[in-house]
Formats: C-alpha cells, structure tokens, sequence
C-alpha cells in the first residue's frame, strides 16, 4: 500500500512543493519499500511451501492411524469419548477459548484484492510503468527524482524494474495456463493442390 500511495504521489500533474523539497528522498525510500517487499514475498512463499509440506506429513500419518486403529476401538474406548463429548460441552471457558480462537484465525487469514494471486494490481510493474511515464512526460521532474543517486542505488532501481518485467511474464504464465494453456490459431490448408502448375518465379 505504502509503494502504490508513493506512486500515485510521485504521478501527480502538479507536484506539491513538499514533495520538491524532498524530491531527492522519493527514490530511496522506494528502493527501501521494494526490499523489504522482496523479503516478505520470500519469507511468504517458505511459508507456503512449509505448510504444503505439513499437510502432506499430515496425510500420511492420518493413514497409517487409521490403518492400524480402526480395528482397536471397543465399547469401553466409546464410552470414554463420550464422557470426553460430555466434559467438553460442559466447559464454557474452553468454549469461550476456542471462539476467541477463531476471530484470531479468522482476522490473521484477511486478505485484501491486492492480496489475491489472481489480481492484475502488481506495485512493481506500477512503479516501472509510471516511472517511465514521469521520464517521458516530465523530464524536469524526473531529474529531480534522480539527481542525488548513487550507482548503487540506480542499479537497485534496474533490479527492480528487471523484476517488474519477470513478475509480469510470470502472471501471465499463470493466466494462460489456468485458462488452459496456450491457444494456436489453426493455420488456413487449402482444399486443393496444384502440384503441375510451374512454380513461382519460373514462368
């Protein structure tokens, strides 16, 4: 949100003098935003592959339980879970618990459309396409933006806009290959063949 809110300051048609006088912060703390960006897109994409991990680990062990369970259960080990039913419907504070539990889980797992895979709204390919812009449209501006850099710093800029470029080649390696895959448009034959005909150029 903090990279789309500068972007949508730095793209304005008539530039604030707040901005001018910090015009030479502007870059910096996007080079900044986009790090730490980049860290939580990693940090997030371990994540995901650590929990598709666990769920697999999960399935198993569930298998082998019940392969060699569900023959053990008898009257008495019934008779248990029951009382275990019966104490639990019982406990209000574990109930209480368990709701509360809940509305955690429930606002931990809220996303926002900018969250969702499937949405176009990419701050990297934002940030590049408005970036240009500025470099097309306002080069007085745009020379404000990026007098005070250092090669480091422009090169993190060229990272960026590299990364803005694979993010968008990656979506949409993933559209097409959700809706189907790649569509060939099917070439025209003709219906018939002239194969006595002189050929081209040899009249």
């Amino acid at each position: 949100m903090c990279v789309l809110g500068l972007c949508a300051l730095i793209d304005m048609e008539q530039i604030p003098q707040v901005l001018n006088q910090v015009s030479g912060q502007i870059l910096p703390a996007f080079i900044l935003l986009f790090n730490g960006l980049k860290r939580a897109y990693a940090c997030h994409a371990e994540h995901e592959n650590d929990s598709d991990d666990d769920d697999e680990a999960e399935d198993d062990d569930e298998t082998e339980e019940l392969g060699s369970d569900e023959d053990d259960i008898d009257e008495d080990g019934q008779e248990y879970l029951e009382i275990l039913a019966k104490q639990a419907g019982e406990d209000g504070d574990d109930e209480d618990w368990e709701e509360d539990d809940a509305e955690e889980t429930a606002l931990e797992g809220y996303s926002t459309i900018i969250d969702d895979e499937d949405n176009p709204v990419d701050e990297y390919q934002i940030f590049k396409a408005i970036f240009q812009t500025i470099q097309n449209r306002n080069p007085v501006w745009y020379q404000a933006l990026t007098h005070g850099l250092n090669e480091e710093q422009r090169k993190q800029l060229q990272d960026i806009a590299t990364l803005a470029d694979q993010r968008r080649a990656a979506h949409e390696s993933k559209m097409i290959e959700k809706h189907g895959g790649y569509k060939f448009s099917a070439p025209v034959v003709p219906s018939s063949f002239n194969f006595g005909g002189p050929a081209p150029g040899m009249n």
